[in-house]
C-alpha cells in the first residue's frame, strides 16, 4: 500500500487515535450502507430508464483498507 493510502485529511493514519480512525471507517461504512440502498431504488430497476448505478470509488475501498489495517496494528500493540 503506497504512502498516499496511508493518510486521511493530510495527516498520516498512525496520528490518529484508535477512537478517531473508528470513526472515519463509521463514516465510510455508512456511506456505502446509503449508497447500496440508494441502488435498490426503483429508478435504478426501471427497464425503461436504464439508469445504471456507477462502481463505487476505488479510492474509497483503499482508505477502508488502510483504516482497518491501521486499526488492527493498534489494537494489537
Amino acid at each position: 500500500m503506497s504512502d498516499e493510502n496511508n493518510n486521511y485529511g493530510g495527516k498520516s493514519l498512525s496520528l490518529y487515535s484508535l477512537w478517531e480512525l473508528g470513526q472515519f471507517l463509521k463514516r465510510i461504512e455508512d456511506a456505502e450502507a446509503k449508497r447500496e440502498a440508494a441502488g435498490k431504488h426503483k429508478k435504478f430497476n426501471d427497464p425503461n430508464k436504464k439508469l445504471i448505478l456507477p462502481e463505487p470509488n476505488p479510492k474509497y475501498l483503499e482508505i477502508k483498507n488502510a483504516l482497518i489495517e491501521e486499526i488492527r496494528k493498534k489494537q494489537n500493540v
